[in-house]
């Protein structure tokens, strides 16, 4: 999948078949979706469909570390591959609103978000003010496990385009959660590799 002047190139693999040389061939199906800011799509984002992502894993370090280590989301590039660049725009108290750009295997996504800390309840919800996806919303949730500590991450996200989403929602719901739990893995390993030293 990748993104050419506007339009989504998407490539759907469907069956393989052998050929009469007996040599395995895939059938692939191409879709092509205009992403522009037109009015058709002024019209479908009224009905925009959101899809659930959720994922999680445990680091073995308090929770006090890990939710002091997430809040410094501005620290993801450095460490998180696929982050292209984190930017804060305001920061008070318990609020921070950041631009992200990442890649989402291959295509390049970028969004204004607001972002609220509960250190009491060692929460962190987010929600996109502005950007690529139509909704994009979630939290961060950190619980303690006899030392160490279980980090989920849920998401709804939509993209504004239900002929769109009627073919690759799903697909492309797989790809963000790929990028998820990457980015909860790199978060463990820089956490213990910090922490050692």
């Amino acid at each position: 999948m990748f993104v050419k002047e506007g339009i989504i190139i998407f490539t759907v693999k469907e069956k393989s078949v052998r050929s009469k040389k007996g040599r395995r061939e895939e059938i692939r199906r191409k879709f092509l979706f205009d992403i522009n800011f037109s009015d058709k799509r002024n019209t479908e984002r009224r009905k925009c469909w959101r899809r659930a992502v959720k994922v999680s894993t445990v680091i073995n370090k308090d929770i006090e570390r890990v939710y002091d280590f997430v809040k410094h989301i501005e620290n993801f590039p450095q460490f998180i591959e696929n982050i292209k660049s984190i930017k804060i725009i305001k920061e008070k108290n318990n609020r921070k609103v950041a631009d992200w750009k990442i890649d989402v295997q291959g295509v390049p996504v970028q969004w204004r978000e607001e972002i609220i800390f509960d250190d009491t309840d060692k929460t962190i919800k987010f929600k996109m003010l502005k950007g690529d996806y139509e909704v994009y919303e979630g939290e961060w949730r950190f619980l303690p496990l006899m030392g160490r500590t279980q980090v989920f991450i849920s998401v709804n996200l939509g993209w504004g385009f239900p002929s769109f989403e009627t073919f690759v929602g799903d697909v492309l719901r797989i790809k963000v959660k790929v990028n998820l739990r990457g980015m909860l893995r790199a978060i463990k390993k820089e956490m213990g590799r910090r922490l050692s030293e």
